[in-house]
């Protein structure tokens, strides 16, 4: 049976995501598709046999980048079918603590500055971050 490999991103598709074009790229990038696998683990619960997350390398003309992917070993199981169908339509924001685990892991990275951590609203400190690496 074919091995399917459904392509996830690298954070929910409503996110900003790192540009190759950054300092760091790589770091973040790889971060991103960390939290996003263990958001949707977290959201959806353990895979199922049959499929697994994984972060993928793909190559590009600027440079490398990753994402998180479902790989499907038996897309017969209707297990399998539904698991990938809530991860292929997961959630489109990053929660509340999706938001605060990113900031913290770019925080013990030294990609982000100790005032995102003394922010109440993660959401809003992580958006801006992203926001001033763009502009």
């Amino acid at each position: 049976m074919p091995v399917i490999t459904i392509e996830l991103g690298s954070a929910p598709p409503q996110e900003p995501v790192a540009q190759s074009t950054w300092d760091n790229f790589s770091e973040v990038n790889t971060t991103e598709c960390r939290v996003y696998r263990d958001y949707l683990l977290r959201t959806l619960g353990p895979e199922p046999n049959g499929c697994h997350f994984s972060i993928r390398t793909f190559k590009h003309d600027f440079s490398p980048y990753r994402e998180l992917v479902l790989v499907v070993s038996e897309p017969d199981s209707e297990l399998v079918r539904q698991y990938s169908t809530y991860a292929e339509d997961g959630p489109h924001e990053w929660d509340e603590k999706a938001c605060e685990t990113m900031i913290r892991e770019l925080r013990r990275q030294a990609l982000i500055g100790d005032e995102a951590g003394l922010v109440s609203d993660p959401r809003r400190a992580l958006h801006a971050w992203y926001n001033r690496r763009e502009s």
